[in-house]
C-alpha cells in the first residue's frame, strides 16, 4: 500500500511538475533591452556567429525593445523599426502595422534566451541564442 501511494504521489509530482513548465510565462522586463543574436542552430548543434568566420556568413544582428512597445532590429534580418506584442511567451514584431518576425520564447532568464524564430513569408523557422547587450 505505501508503494502504491509513494508511486501515485511521485506520479502527480511529474505530472503537476509538467503542467506548471507550460504555463509559465516570462516577465516582460526582461525583455526590454537590446539584443543581439550569438547562436544559431544548425544540424541539431549550436553555431557561434559571433566569430569573424560566424559573422562572414551572418551579419552582426540586433533588436532593441523599447518600454513603448516599439523596436528597432538591424543586420540579417534586415534593417528598421516597428512595434511589438508580448503574450509572456511569444514576441511578434510589426513594420508598417504587418507581422513581420515571430519569436517564441523558449528560455529567458537575466542576459540570455533562446528562441524560435519564424518569418513572415518562410516556411522555415530556426532555433537561435541571444545574449542581451550592456
Amino acid at each position: 500500500m505505501k508503494q502504491t501511494i509513494s508511486i501515485l504521489i511521485l506520479v502527480s509530482m511529474i505530472m503537476f511538475a509538467g503542467c506548471s513548465k507550460e504555463d509559465d510565462k516570462f516577465d516582460i522586463n526582461l525583455v526590454y533591452g537590446k539584443w543581439r543574436i550569438t547562436h544559431l542552430e544548425q544540424n541539431g548543434k549550436y553555431v557561434d556567429v559571433t566569430t569573424p568566420e560566424g559573422q562572414a556568413n551572418f551579419s552582426p544582428t540586433y533588436a532593441i525593445f523599447h518600454t513603448d512597445g516599439t523596436y528597432e532590429g538591424y543586420g540579417e534580418l534586415g534593417n528598421g523599426s516597428g512595434t511589438f506584442t508580448f503574450d509572456g511567451k511569444t514576441l511578434i514584431t510589426y513594420v508598417d502595422n504587418a507581422e513581420y518576425i515571430r519569436y517564441q520564447i523558449l528560455s529567458l532568464a537575466n542576459m540570455d534566451c533562446e528562441v524560435r524564430m519564424s518569418k513572415v513569408g518562410y516556411s522555415e523557422t530556426f532555433k537561435a541564442k541571444c545574449r542581451k547587450q550592456q
